[in-house]
């Protein structure tokens, strides 16, 4: 799958003092993990120091990646985290992410850039002729799929692991997609889903100030079209925001998993048709921004939503893009702390449905959890694609009878919680998510998540700033 091109992968990791890192062992990772992740086979070690170390992972001739690893005694500059900063989630999650990245004395920066950098490219030619040949050849210096980006997001998530292994850490910056998270939220993030869950960067939005308990909201993914190649926007619903994440997390792995987005005018939605939602794709904006992908929910049982008249009596090709609308987010405010060359989106997705439902076809299953599994947040067990009966679209199995796969507002915040002898001492977390039918990691997230909505509806610019 196409995506917006980025030149590096890179993780910044916070010490509040310094103590030399085994880069021995490090190296030995890369020559263990990036065969493994399928990024080359061919590992060469250029150099090494105590501070330093880089080695060179060869595809072929002309596809190579580089592999830094960099551990100093002084503190990175407060500027290189102001994308994060700025998106609420990091703060809401870490309450104390400032005074964290304030206080600390060493860090450590994981970096896996695709091709040789800016600065070597320019002392072996020159400056001109570095910038002409990087334009000229983009794929050579940039990850322009889904697949390649993601199996250097393996390596870097790998070597980070081993790094918080060796020595104590404070905070974890995945600058790709501008996520602050605790050492310990970091290293729980595990299995299939890990890597999406890290990559998943909501930021909300709503027309509606008030935000009363059933007021409609909205959801833009900032980060989105470094995964699929488009920002995806859940456009406002007066769902819970459980559920709403629960679907774009479902959505973009469904994405990821055929190798393509779904087409515009097409539907997404579970096999037994519990709820439905329309696929609209959104032109870029300008020569910088990449394009959207808007899910506009038309049917929902649970939740007693039911627009699908409307939308056939309006035509899907006849929405204004009013109905598409979203707060305007930037390809050039998703860039990471360190530089990344972004280009304008190479089409993504398939061309608008033409008379009628998709054909049939099966994918494999999305996750390793079982169908109908509700263990972690999106891993839907076997995902089908295709026509059903009474069913001509995207589908995905629903969520068995009887369980809650989505808790509602008022228990996330507090107004429901079990008694504290039967909460595991020192693990709150984990009892909240055996209560909630749903992974631990996600239920962190979604504990965030409400947070920010319910101190929106007590600030709310903080919700539309």
């Amino acid at each position: 799958m196409k995506i917006v091109p980025f030149s590096e992968v890179a993780c910044a990791i916070l010490h509040d003092s310094y103590q030399p890192l085994d880069m021995d062992m490090i190296l030995a990772a890369v020559q263990h993990f990036a065969p493994e992740f399928g990024l080359g086979k061919m590992v060469e070690v250029r150099g090494k120091s105590e501070n330093v170390a880089l080695a060179i992972v060869r595809l072929n001739d002309y596809h190579m990646v580089r592999v830094e690893i960099a551990h100093m005694a002084e503190p990175l500059e407060m500027d290189g985290f102001l994308p994060a900063l700025e998106l609420p989630l990091n703060r809401l999650m870490f309450p104390e992410v400032e005074e964290v990245i304030r206080r600390h004395r060493a860090y450590t920066i994981i970096t896996v850039r695709k091709g040789e950098s800016r600065t070597v490219m320019a002392r072996l030619t020159n400056e001109r002729e570095a910038e002409e040949l990087m334009s000229a050849a983009p794929e050579l210096f940039n990850y322009t799929t889904a697949e390649e980006a993601k199996r250097a997001k393996l390596l870097c998530n790998a070597l980070t692991r081993i790094v918080l292994d060796q020595q104590p850490a404070t905070l974890v910056h995945w600058m790709a997609h501008h996520r602050l998270l605790r050492p310990e939220q970091f290293i729980e993030l595990r299995g299939d889903d890990a890597l999406l869950l890290l990559d998943m960067n909501p930021q909300l939005f709503s027309s509606n100030p008030s935000l009363k308990e059933d007021a409609p909201l909205g959801c833009v993914l900032v980060t989105s079209h470094f995964l699929v190649g488009k920002i995806v926007v859940f456009d406002e619903a007066p769902v819970p925001l459980g559920w709403m994440m629960e679907r774009l997390h479902g959505f973009l792995s469904y994405c990821l998993e055929r190798g393509e987005l779904i087409g515009d005018g097409e539907t997404f939605a579970d096999e037994d048709g519990d709820w439905v939602m329309l696929v609209r794709h959104v032109p870029p904006k300008g020569p910088e921004h990449p394009g959207e992908v808007h899910l506009k929910l038309l049917y929902s049982r649970e939740h007693n939503i039911d627009v699908r008249g409307e939308i056939a009596r309006g035509g899907t090709t006849g929405m204004k893009e009013s109905d598409t609308a979203s707060p305007a987010v930037s390809a050039g405010a998703a860039q990471s702390a360190q530089p990344m060359q972004l280009a304008q989106a190479e089409a993504a997705g398939t061309a608008p449905a033409q008379g009628g439902a998709p054909a049939r076809q099966t994918v494999p299953g999305v996750g390793a959890a079982a169908p109908g599994s509700v263990s972690a947040v999106g891993s839907f067990g076997t995902a089908d694609v295709g026509e059903r009966p009474g069913l001509g679209r995207h589908a995905m199995p629903s969520t068995p009878a009887g369980a809650s796969s989505h808790p509602d507002r008022e228990m996330l915040h507090g107004a429901v919680k079990p008694e504290k002898e039967e909460r595991p001492e020192g693990n709150w977390l984990q009892t909240l998510a055996a209560s909630l039918g749903i992974s631990e990691t996600m239920a962190g997230i979604l504990v965030g998540v409400f947070t920010f909505v319910f101190l929106a509806r007590l600030i709310p610019p903080l919700l539309h700033g």
